[in-house]
């Protein structure tokens, strides 16, 4: 498999600060007893192979001994056992009993469990995660450290979550991977943002460069609101509070402004030097901006009286701002000397690191200097101004996922999730990395219903999991499709109960709706039981993208005015959405799909209580309505429950259903 049909491999590997630890690195470890491998702590002594019982284990312990983890196998456990149970059991052996029931997560190539405990007498915390292997053995990894150690967790986490089967594979490493990507339209472009910033309520900030300010939801790009002032016009960056007040640097009025979250004018400092402000960022309630007078450039705190300037040698004409989550200060010139603040001083960290064509810096979680550039595309720096990761690499053309044609703008989130705003001729792009997405998928390992996901597969990582809250009763209908409709990635889902049991299995799909035959779906499955659902994607044959979506089968409540209006969006994963109408006999509907967006050629399918098909519509009567699909004046035959499926002749997008009831 090539670089450019795996676009995720792209990621380099980014090793984080280690707590417990002076240390940053990890060490691959192979247990051959227990066939697996695992990335362990360099500071930490070597893992120890032990036997729990008559099970093969390993123990890890750190340098001071407070705190192990403990790796377990155990064979012949009956498929019908429990797996949260014995993790709940294991827990509470350890004298760290579960908080709550186990949470399902992917673990070790599998799908599995995790749960975290304490022990009664709050001193030490315990941490868990069990997992049915691939060859039917099962992994119980536990884990015990004393409570004050607060950054055991994230190490546990790291640890555990590079677990990987085979002693001679390369464990999983903590890395960046695409968590969402948002491409923008005539109607919403995103090709001009010159700045991003985080803002409170799980809320970024777009500074456009049509003079527009816009709120967009952090979580899948989503524009939410467009606040507009005419102190935005000119302005070149922005940034945030807490309070959803913004910040302008603009050259043109040569000033900062405050805007209020409903962009009112709360203050306006001018004064600044010819083209600056062109930096300004948030540290510790302290607004920081650039300027420059006759005598070099420096460092204004914005309201203050206070300047740092900078000394000659250590930039050529400009420098970038940004601040780390405790509120200290950083720049980056463009001579590439890394800089740190601490009150009125400042020290050099790094200097002479080649970095053309800056566009922006941003400081993330692990507090690495990410560096967006038109040239070099997006990469991540350590204090020392070493490259830890090449975060999204930048192409002549035809960008994939992860790669960025001309980085403009860079946002760190809370989380740690790390936005880039690429500059593109069709509409631009948005791209949400975050190291809580795992490698080879794009999109949370959550499924969301009617949310498309995407992972790479092939023969040498055969399989991925996702999960996937559902509740009893509920009828689902789960696809995985070839990414390029060509048939050439030939994909199985599997869907595993809250227990691990498998309830479904699907290779090739039985009916029409995806576009190749050898596209899986798993149609109209009723959940036994409330809980967390695995989805398993597994290779057949080929590599390649794949699409998944899970979509949830909906009751269709009538207006009482006798006008229902729906709407939603189909994809090649998701190319049906099923409305469940409770009908009685004579009852006379007139129901209309319309295409709102993208490619999407609708059709109207109405199936009987008996599961008959006994009304359908591609293109409807009126040739005025074009393309729109239409079941005119339809009398129910019967009273009970009906299934209107809003489907798709061809094509994607956004549509709208309306559902008159004749009265």
């Amino acid at each position: 498999m090539t670089l450019r049909s795996l676009p995720l491999l792209i990621v380099a590997l980014l090793l984080a600060a280690l707590p417990l630890s002076a240390q940053d690195d990890f060490q691959t470890f192979a247990w051959r007893e227990g066939d697996l491998a695992l990335l362990v702590p360099l500071s930490w002594p070597e893992p120890v192979a032990m036997a729990d019982g008559e099970r093969p284990a390993l123990r890890l312990a750190a340098p001071d001994g407070n705190a192990t983890i403990t790796l377990s196998l155990l064979d012949h456990v009956a498929l019908e056992t429990s797996l949260p149970a014995l993790l709940s059991e294991a827990l509470a052996e350890q004298g760290t009993p579960g908080f709550a029931t186990p949470s399902a997560i992917t673990f070790a190539a599998a799908a599995g469990f995790e749960l975290a405990g304490a022990s009664p007498d709050g001193l030490h915390a315990g941490f868990a995660r069990i997992a049915r292997l691939f060859d039917g053995r099962v992994l119980l990894v536990t884990a015990i450290a004393p409570a004050a150690e607060t950054a055991f967790a994230p190490l546990f986490d790291q640890i555990a979550g590079s677990i990987v089967p085979g002693a001679d594979n390369e464990p999983l490493r903590d890395s960046y991977s695409v968590l969402w990507e948002q491409g923008g339209t005539d109607a919403t472009p995103l090709n001009r943002i010159d700045a991003l910033a985080s803002g409170p309520n799980r809320q970024l900030y777009a500074l456009h460069g049509t003079g527009d300010i816009l709120i967009l939801n952090a979580e899948t790009g989503e524009i939410i609101s467009r606040p507009i002032h005419e102190l935005v016009d000119g302005a070149v960056d922005l940034a945030v509070d807490g309070m959803g007040n913004i910040y302008l640097a603009n050259p043109r009025c040569r000033c900062v402004a405050a805007l209020s979250a409903a962009g009112d004018l709360l203050w306006q400092i001018e004064g600044f030097g010819e083209n600056e402000p062109r930096q300004i960022t948030l540290a510790n309630d302290t607004v920081y901006a650039s300027d420059y007078d006759g005598r070099g450039a420096f460092v204004r705190l914005v309201g203050r009286g206070v300047n740092l300037p900078l000394r000659p040698d250590l930039y050529a004409e400009r420098f970038w701002l940004a601040a780390d989550r405790s509120g200290h200060l950083f720049a980056l010139t463009d001579t590439g000397v890394g800089l740190s603040f601490d009150g009125r001083n400042y020290r050099a960290l790094f200097a002479d690191v080649s970095l053309p064509d800056v566009r922006a810096v941003e400081v993330d979680s692990r507090d690495h200097l990410v560096v967006a550039s038109s040239s070099g595309g997006v990469i991540v720096l350590d204090r020392a101004g070493n490259l830890r990761e090449r975060l999204a690499a930048r192409v002549a053309s035809a960008p994939l996922p992860g790669e960025v044609l001309h980085p403009t703008a860079l946002a760190a989130l809370p989380d740690g999730t790390i936005i880039i705003a690429d500059s593109r001729e069709s509409g631009g792009h948005l791209t949400a990395l975050s190291h809580h997405a795992q490698s080879f998928r794009i999109g949370e390992a959550e499924l969301v219903a009617g949310q498309p996901v995407h992972g790479a597969i092939s023969a040498g990582a055969p399989r991925q999991i996702w999960t996937y809250s559902g509740e009893a009763g509920r009828e689902v209908t789960i696809s995985a499709v070839d990414i390029t409709r060509t048939g050439t990635l030939d994909v199985a889902i599997r869907l595993l109960g809250p227990d691990g049991a498998e309830i479904a299995y699907n290779d090739d799909q039985m009916g029409l709706d995806l576009y190749s035959a050898v596209d899986a779906q798993i149609t109209r499955q009723l959940l036994p039981s409330t809980g967390s659902y695995s989805v398993v994607v597994e290779h057949v044959q080929g590599d390649g993208l794949y699409s998944l979506a899970i979509v949830e089968t909906q009751s269709l409540a009538l207006d009482d005015s006798g006008v229902t209006r729906l709407t939603g969006a189909l994809s090649d994963a998701a190319p049906v959405a099923s409305y469940l109408l409770e009908g009685e006999s004579g009852q006379v509907f007139t129901f209309t799909m319309e295409a709102l967006s993208g490619s999407l050629d609708p059709y109207l399918k109405l199936y009987g209580p008996d599961g008959t098909l006994i009304a359908w519509n591609d293109d409807a009567a009126d040739y005025d309505m074009g393309i729109t699909a239409q079941i005119v004046l339809f009398t129910l035959p019967a009273s009970g429950t009906y299934r209107l499926d809003a489907t798709r002749y061809d094509g994607a997008g956004q549509y709208s259903l309306v559902v008159v009831e004749m009265r």
